[in-house]
């Protein structure tokens, strides 16, 4: 679903005992990645 180097937007978090779950606008579709699957993350 998603590239590498390119900018997502997160539109909602939801936080779970180990982990959150990040949900990711990818082409209009708002779509859960647990957040363990993320090296990375940057906010501006």
């Amino acid at each position: 679903y998603l590239e590498v180097g390119k900018v997502y937007e997160v539109v909602k978090t939801e936080g779970h005992t180990w982990h959150s779950l990040y949900y990711i606008d990818v082409n209009g579709k708002s779509i859960p990645f647990n957040t363990v699957c993320f090296s990375s993350i940057t906010t501006e």
